[in-house]
């Protein structure tokens, strides 16, 4: 099993959460996504873990960052698992022997599986979506980190779509597997201790709201890439598409009354809903450059 992270800008922890991730894979490849220059001791002290560092010379976005560490791990060796993970995410202790162990038990009774993702994340456990063979949890939306992926879905040509850049790509790569007859399952008892970003706490109507900051520039994503989520994938998967938006207009109704730069996060909402109906795929800054 190799195991495959995409960094860009990591923190000074990166290494220690790279060394803990080694004693669960065979081979870990890193690969550096147009990080600074000021980062390069942070990847120096990663090789000399033993790690594998690919190096971009341009942030190219999560799904191009996956999917050159996806084939160096192919060409490296013929693993039977691909493990992905954020930068920023650690395993709970026998994530990857429960992974495996809920793989074979649901292989064994006749599933198609796609991934394995996470049951709970920081112990919270993640939204299901039923369940497949009456027994194993399936992953409402799972996310790209702690993804136990088998080598047989890029055999058959699946990969991270990097027109999306990020957000949202381990939503179209789970949707994909779903279209093409893999079924996304639940790793029984798979918790992702995972850092969530900045919590904010904001008041409405005198009530405390505490919410997840994003950056006027990621909710363009977010918003761009809800688009072209439904341009592909509402009419295959319309129940599923529902609830999504439903989840993501509440967040981000919720980022912008509390948000102190409205302006601006108009302005990214609008940008991305012009091009999510453009499909205009790509990084921000090369559309709308300084």
């Amino acid at each position: 099993m190799i195991a495959v992270i995409a960094a860009f800008n990591p923190d000074e922890d990166f290494g220690k959460r790279v060394e803990g991730l080694q004693s669960y894979v065979d081979e870990v490849i890193v690969v550096n996504d147009g990080s600074g220059e000021s980062y390069d001791g942070i990847f120096d002290t990663v090789s000399a873990l033993g790690a594998s560092v690919l190096h971009s010379a341009k942030n190219s976005g999560i799904a191009a960052a996956l999917n050159s560490g996806v084939r160096r791990a192919r060409q490296l060796a013929s693993p039977h698992f691909i493990l992905t993970m954020d930068q920023d995410s650690s395993l709970d202790l026998d994530y990857v022997r429960k992974a495996v162990a809920t793989y074979d038990a649901a292989w064994s009774a006749g599933v198609n599986v796609g991934l394995v993702s996470a049951q709970s994340f920081n112990s919270v456990p993640a939204l299901k979506d039923g369940s497949a063979a009456g027994r194993f949890g399936v992953p409402f939306d799972p996310w790209q980190s702690g993804m136990l992926i088998p080598s047989t879905v890029f055999d058959s040509g699946i990969s991270f779509n990097e027109e999306y850049f990020i957000d949202n790509v381990d939503s179209e790569f789970s949707l994909n597997l779903r279209t093409k007859d893999y079924m996304p399952i639940m790793g029984e008892g798979c918790n992702l201790l995972h850092n969530l970003g900045e919590k904010k706490v904001g008041r409405v109507l005198g009530r405390e709201i505490a919410y997840t900051y994003h950056s006027p520039k990621r909710i363009y994503y977010i918003t761009r890439n809800s688009f072209f989520l439904a341009q592909d994938y509402l009419v295959r998967c319309p129940r599923w598409f529902v609830r999504k938006t439903f989840h993501d207009i509440l967040n981000q109704s919720i980022r912008f009354i509390l948000s102190e730069q409205k302006r601006s996060v108009a302005r990214m909402i609008a940008a991305g809903v012009r091009d999510g109906l453009m499909r205009r795929p790509g990084r921000f800054e090369d559309k709308y450059p300084v």
